[in-house]
């Protein structure tokens, strides 16, 4: 089950809990998987989620008009069209080489 499905599950927060809530929601499944990775031997590196799906993965381009929809991406720039999820992925992957890059310089 996806993470943003499981968030979809939890009860609606307390009047005034409201950000405190929220935020755990999303801490608490970060911290599961990071534990499992690392148990696994795996590096995790974490990146700015912002914009990623508005980022087109050919030119780099960020426009609020390369999603109209949420679940399609088309690229202003070039017309690369595609699962919107998929193009934000890669996004997140070259954050993620970059960030290494940097962290190894």
């Amino acid at each position: 089950m996806p993470v943003t499905e499981m968030l979809k599950l939890a009860p609606p927060p307390e009047q005034g809990r409201r950000a405190e809530l929220h935020s755990r929601g999303f801490h608490q499944p970060r911290t599961f998987v990071t534990h499992k990775a690392v148990s696994a031997g795996m590096v995790v590196r974490l990146v700015d989620p912002r914009d990623t799906f508005r980022a087109c993965p050919g030119c780099g381009h960020i426009d609020i008009r390369n999603r109209p929809v949420r679940d399609d991406f088309r690229g202003v720039p070039y017309g690369l069209a595609g699962p919107a999820d998929y193009f934000a992925a890669i996004d997140v992957g070259r954050r993620a080489v970059r960030r290494a890059a940097d962290d190894a310089a």
